[in-house]
């Protein structure tokens, strides 16, 4: 390459250049480009990486991630197809004044019909790995590698790959619950570490409800306008999210709407003690319901089954108290807790009371714990001695209260009970 192509160059100059690229599209430089392909007027290897670095740019596609950040993707067989090779010298006689020559780059044109001003020559030693050009040689190894972030490219209508990338949607309540015939909005919780607050502030919202009303919106922030429900049920959402062209629908989570409201229900259990040792079922029973729509069932916690009752044995010593749910046909429903049943095991007793009188107090921790007597209580009372006041239960009726030193006379206190104790604090306990 020499002075030759630049006075042709010059010769044109505020003229439009093109680039282009193997695909067919044209690229228009503008006169910052010609101002600088003059500059290199004396260093024709800096042109050589200034032209493909334009080829570069008009083969490249930026591809916007969910997170708001860039990819620029480069084809680079787009870049082959326009890599730099020989370009054609004007005459020896041509003057700055001269209109371009057939050989220019001006009117030379690709196989193709598009103007591209690269024509690859293979070397004499047909080796197409590298191009010759008067007055230097190219080589290829010496030109900035291409590395694509990859080869695919993204539709500007395609979703992002994962349907997951922008958040979760959800009726903005504590419960996930509201009664026919209110309102809820809905919204997005977004995944900050994915996406940008540009994306947030900037993308357009469609919302889908079934049975609401109104069954669409369209908004601009990611909270949904009121919708209503006129009907009881699950009820589906979803919200479509766009963005520069790019769209991603989340599914939301369902919302429970309840229909006809239930109140008055118990549940009680039919003792309050039982003994592990005996293996005898205990059951809670649900009661008291009232409702405009009456036809109840009913979800039971704690792995418990059955209708208005639920039967279970048993199996270790502690306090059982389910919960259960009544629900009728309008999917209106109440939670109810239910009373509690403390369990011993007279095989397996905490603490054993081996003699009666303050001689056979043993100390006992606070919180709960079972005592098995050993001898008979012949006055038929508990005592209890502490360095404070003493408060709880036996047996979940007698109520302990007092300072330093309580005596209260309990009904059936004989050999081989097992009383339950609940303190406050520790205290030393036994029987006369």
């Amino acid at each position: 390459m020499n002075r030759k192509l630049f006075s042709g160059l010059a010769v044109a100059g505020f003229a439009s250049l093109f680039w282009a690229c193997g695909s067919g599209d044209i690229v228009e430089t503008n006169v910052l480009d010609e101002l600088q392909l003059a500059s290199y007027n004396e260093n024709p290897e800096a042109l050589e990486s200034f032209i493909l670095q334009a080829v570069t740019a008009s083969c490249s596609d930026t591809v916007l991630n969910p997170d708001g950040t860039q990819t620029i993707n480069v084809d680079e067989s787009c870049v082959n197809a326009a890599k730099p090779g020989s370009l054609n010298e004007g005459s020896p006689t041509e003057s700055s004044s001269s209109s371009p020559k057939q050989n220019s780059p001006y009117t030379n044109r690709s196989s193709s019909g598009t103007f591209n001003p690269f024509q690859q020559n293979p070397t004499s030693s047909g080796n197409p790995g590298s191009t010759s050009s008067p007055g230097h040689t190219h080589n290829p190894s010496s030109t900035p590698s291409l590395q694509p972030t990859s080869n695919a490219t993204t539709s500007s209508s395609a979703a992002p790959a994962d349907p997951n990338a922008w958040g979760t949607c959800a009726a903005n309540t504590k419960t996930n619950s509201i009664k026919k015939g209110a309102s809820v909005q809905w919204k997005i919780a977004f995944d900050n570490s994915k996406v940008s607050a540009n994306i947030m502030t900037g993308a357009s919202y469609s919302w889908t409800f079934q049975d609401g009303n109104p069954a669409t919106m369209e908004t601009k922030t990611y909270t949904s306008n009121s919708v209503s429900y006129a009907t009881s049920g699950s009820k589906d959402a979803s919200v479509t999210v766009s963005f520069q062209g790019k769209t991603n629908t989340i599914k939301c989570t369902p919302l429970d709407v309840t229909g006809a409201e239930i109140k008055s229900c118990v549940c009680n259990p039919n003792v309050t003690q039982a003994d592990v040792a005996s293996q005898t079922p205990v059951t809670w029973t649900v009661s008291g319901c009232a409702s405009t729509d009456a036809n109840f069932t009913y979800v039971w916690s704690d792995q418990l089954q059955g209708g208005n009752a639920a039967s279970a044995v048993l199996t270790a010593k502690g306090t059982y108290a389910p919960s259960v749910t009544v629900k009728n046909g309008d999917n209106g429903m109440m939670t109810v807790q239910c009373g509690a049943i403390t369990a011993i095991d007279s095989n397996h007793p905490d603490y054993v009371v081996k003699t009666a009188g303050q001689q056979g107090e043993i100390d006992l921790p606070a919180g709960q714990v079972t005592v098995l007597l050993q001898v008979d209580a012949y006055n038929g009372k508990v005592i209890c001695n502490a360095n404070g006041p003493i408060s709880g239960t036996v047996n979940t009726t007698t109520v302990l209260n007092g300072s330093y030193y309580v005596s209260v006379p309990m009904s059936g206190l004989k050999k081989g009970a097992q009383l339950v104790f609940e303190l406050s604090t520790p205290a030393k306990c036994g029987v006369e």
